[in-house]
């Protein structure tokens, strides 16, 4: 909703209205993380890894050597919290970390370095090796998997539509009560509506079973997820406009920073020091420059929109701009010509508004993943008529 930012209508909520501009939002999000190349940051590419296990053996004779290995799992379109640990301790964790204690600021005396391997030798005084410390990745998986999980996902708003079908039929609440909602889909293919979990959690406690008795507004509770409507007005021709618009951002998708903007040393974002990855790190008699391990972390969205607005005609366009970082976009790089929906065929309804679909432009885009995967695209939804644009300012062809 950027471009009604620049309206004077000051983000009036205009509930009683019926000749208003409405949509229904569908959002599709995957939190995208996973390992990068021990290269990075000096390297950077499109492979992540799912996996790093690390082995650290120590001999501390006369006292009992120890070996402990550690495994994070990544689960590819769950959140952090879904990633798995494993630990092995001999003898035991106890001794692992006395053990380990004793090597700290020593360094290692020999240092074998790869995409995937970085092994750590340590030696005494005569050359003896007295312990090996060993980091792997494996599991790899391209960067292009996350950007689709939360592309391909958007299909599950044909379940939302299949509940909330159920529910209409239930009495819950009517077809028209579902628009001026987000609905958001999670990258395991859940779905979320504000406030609540599903449609249905509309009726809560304390409010009675939804059935609108005010078509076509119906009696919902205030929801966090309402989206501004505009009242519809006239131009000095006398043609049906929206009043003070300058343009309606549509549907989106947005594949995060650039790898070099999002990645983070791993093990060094937990200041309480209880997860496993810092009671890992403890045990890690070297782990330091140039050796660091990087994961990277972003959310992704996409999202497809239904529209009801006025019969303008209203102009559609695709931008395709690069993505800078702290919420910013660099010019069009690729932008779409416009398509006016007087050409698409759209029904117009009793209020002389049309009502259509804007789907995700990574679906959209013929190629998109091929042609730009690392850049945010918009649909953007305007008008011509400079009357009604702010500042002078009319969107461009």
């Amino acid at each position: 909703m950027k471009f009604l930012r620049a309206s004077r209508l000051g983000f009036r909520k205009l509930i009683s209205k019926q000749d208003k501009y409405q949509e229904i939002r569908f959002t599709s999000t995957v939190g995208m993380h996973g390992f990068l190349s021990f290269l990075a940051p000096d390297t950077l590419d499109a492979t992540l890894y799912n996996k790093l296990s690390i082995e650290i053996a120590l001999t501390n004779f006369p006292n009992p050597s120890s070996r402990v290995n550690f495994t994070r799992t990544i689960v590819p379109g769950g959140s952090n919290f879904a990633d798995t640990y494993d630990f092995t301790f001999v003898p035991d964790e106890a001794t692992c970390v006395a053990n380990a204690q004793l090597f700290f600021g020593l360094g290692p005396a020999v240092t074998t370095k790869t995409a995937t391997l970085i092994q750590h030798t340590f030696k005494n005084s005569t050359g003896g090796t007295i312990g090996t410390q060993r980091f792997e990745l494996s599991e790899p998986i391209d960067i292009r998997v996350w950007q689709h999980l939360m592309v391909d996902n958007l299909a599950k708003r044909q379940d939302i539509e299949t509940q909330q079908a159920d529910d209409i039929a239930a009495g819950l609440y009517t077809l028209e009560d579902t628009w001026d909602t987000l609905w958001f889909i999670s990258g395991d293919g859940s779905y979320f509506s504000e406030p609540g979990a599903k449609t249905r959690l509309f009726t809560y406690p304390g409010v009675p079973a939804l059935v609108s008795d005010n078509p076509p507004t119906g009696n919902l509770p205030p929801l966090a997820g309402k989206i501004l409507q505009i009242l519809r007005g006239t131009n000095t021709t006398g043609d049906a406009v929206l009043q003070d618009i300058l343009g309606i951002e549509g549907a989106h998708y947005y594949p995060g920073l650039h790898l070099d903007n999002r990645l983070y040393v791993w093990a060094d974002n937990d200041p309480t020091g209880t997860s496993d990855d810092v009671r890992m790190l403890g045990m890690i008699p070297s782990y330091h420059q140039p050796d660091l391990i990087y994961l990277t972390f972003e959310t992704l969205t996409c999202s497809e929109t239904r529209h009801r607005i006025h019969q303008s005609p209203v102009y559609l366009k695709i931008d395709i701009r690069d993505v800078l970082g702290f919420g910013q976009y660099g010019p069009d790089i690729g932008g779409y010509p416009r398509t006016s929906t007087e050409n698409l065929g759209y029904p117009i309804d009793a209020s002389g508004r049309i009502e259509f679909d804007v789907g995700c432009p990574a679906n959209v885009v013929a190629d998109y993943f091929g042609l730009y995967p690392d850049y945010y695209a918009v649909t953007s939804i305007f008008e011509l008529f400079p009357a009604t644009n702010i500042n002078g300012f009319v969107i461009p062809p």
